[in-house]
């Protein structure tokens, strides 16, 4: 068994050893059975994820990111059948969702970028310390795909994403950085600054007064906007229904 610590380059690169050698591989835990670990190599990542993509294309890349990314218990032996799957019957295969492992990996794809978009409008950020902060908790680690849609939208403002579940963001102050183990120095009522708690305030009373209470329907809103999405949501705030 060749083991990972979880980290993107190290998992790939287990990965690719476990699959040149005919092995399995997993994240490092205690057991009986005897396991091998392997330093990571980017090289060796960076050079199959572009040789991927010209035998198979960006769609088959973006699969194996997602599926990484989605963080699901049977990742790595979904990704050996894959690979395997590629190696055997081509790019095509892809396209066979009735082969159990394909409609599996399919549908993890589905709903990893189906958050990715999800979040893309779920995103509130309030004004602390000069920064945009905006914590989020969601079902997947979507934040290496979510960040880029913010790059783009506010260019020229400093900003945070927090994934608070995974304790990781990404801070924007015209460079992207990375950040494991992130904690705001204090709790967010005590950061916002005035001006966030007015904008607020008005946010909160525009949401308010757009409800019409005749077509209030709290089913259909759970079934477009889960409530487990709604922690962070400045417009549910002491308005939970």
């Amino acid at each position: 068994m060749i083991t990972h610590d979880g980290s993107f380059t190290a998992f790939f690169t287990a990965f690719l050893v476990a699959l040149s050698r005919g092995e399995d591989f997993g994240p490092e835990e205690g057991g009986l059975f005897e396991t091998k670990s392997v330093s990571p190599d980017d090289r060796l990542v960076e050079q199959w994820l572009a040789r991927t993509k010209q035998a198979y294309g960006s769609e088959v890349v973006s699969d194996f990111l997602a599926l990484f990314f989605s963080e699901e218990k049977d990742r790595e032996s979904l990704f050996l059948s894959y690979a395997k799957l590629l190696e055997k019957k081509g790019k095509t295969i892809r396209n066979a969702r009735q082969e159990p492992i394909i409609a599996r990996i399919m549908k993890i794809r589905r709903a990893y970028f189906f958050e990715v978009h999800r979040f893309q409008g779920l995103v509130r950020f309030r004004e602390i310390q000069g920064w945009l902060y905006a914590p989020i908790e969601p079902t997947y680690h979507i934040l290496p795909y979510l960040w880029s849609h913010f790059h783009r939208r506010l260019p020229r403002e400093k900003w945070i994403i927090h994934d608070t579940g995974r304790d990781v963001a990404v801070l924007y102050d015209g460079e992207i950085h990375w950040t494991n183990g992130f904690s705001l120095d204090g709790t967010l009522e005590e950061l916002v600054s005035e001006r966030e708690k007015e904008i607020q305030a008005l946010w909160k009373g525009f949401y308010q007064s757009i409800a019409i209470p005749e077509r209030k329907n709290p089913r259909q809103q759970r079934q477009m906007m889960p409530k487990k999405y709604w922690k962070y949501l400045v417009e549910k705030e002491n308005n939970p229904a």
